[in-house]
């Protein structure tokens, strides 16, 4: 008898990027920093929508992860030069942390 007992060992906790960031970006203009110092690890981009019970048309939401921008992305002092979300990941068939967050992201292109 007896209750069983799984142990798990704590992960020790991530180490924050400093001078990273993640900010939103609008057709070119910086929307503003959501985030500093962001925590080291795996991001997934993500989206939602919300439309009034009453809306009959649908609605889209469009990522562009680059490396072709209609609009140039906007520098944020205090962090590097952004590049391309593309830019930070491997072949998609490899499993690649993201291990700098300092780019700007722009959701509408």
């Amino acid at each position: 008898g007896g209750i069983p007992v799984v142990e798990v060992e704590e992960e020790a906790p991530a180490a924050a990027l400093t001078g990273s960031c993640v900010a939103f970006v609008r057709n070119g203009a910086l929307q503003g920093v959501a985030f500093r110092d962001v925590a080291e690890g795996k991001y997934y981009p993500a989206g939602s929508l919300y439309t009034l019970p009453e809306q009959t048309e649908g609605a889209t939401l469009t990522f562009n992860f680059g490396p072709n921008f209609k609009y140039p992305c906007p520098a944020v002092e205090g962090v590097p030069e952004p590049q391309p979300a593309c830019k930070l990941v491997g072949p998609a068939e490899v499993d690649v942390p993201i291990k700098a967050v300092d780019t700007l992201i722009s959701s509408h292109q």
